[in-house]
């Protein structure tokens, strides 16, 4: 003797039971990491940036990412207090509080 689920035909299952669908959304790329060695335009974007908030920061756009760039970062990250990356490192919460203060 068969149950009365598996009697039920096809067109009576519901939409839970059927296939999953994958969201193929394309998602944005995260911001790189940047630190000392690097070079190129995300760097010198960030140079930029930095040269907006103040003469204690100030450093050479060139887009090399030297040891003026980690002390400089160093200095930013002290100076508002931002946790969560290494010091002189460009992480997401040192990023996303500079990108907060200044304009590209």
């Amino acid at each position: 003797m068969t149950s009365p689920a598996s009697q039920a035909p096809e067109a009576d299952r519901t939409a839970d039971e059927g296939p999953e669908t994958l969201d193929e959304t394309p998602r944005p790329e995260p911001a790189p990491v940047l630190s000392k060695g690097m070079s190129g335009a995300e760097v010198l974007e960030m140079q930029r940036r930095l040269n907006q908030i103040g003469r204690s920061l100030k450093v050479e756009e060139d887009g090399q990412y030297n040891g003026n760039e980690v002390r400089a970062i160093s200095r930013y990250q002290n100076m508002f207090g931002v946790e969560g990356d290494p010091q002189g490192v460009y992480g997401p919460a040192t990023r996303s509080s500079l990108e907060s203060r200044t304009q590209v």
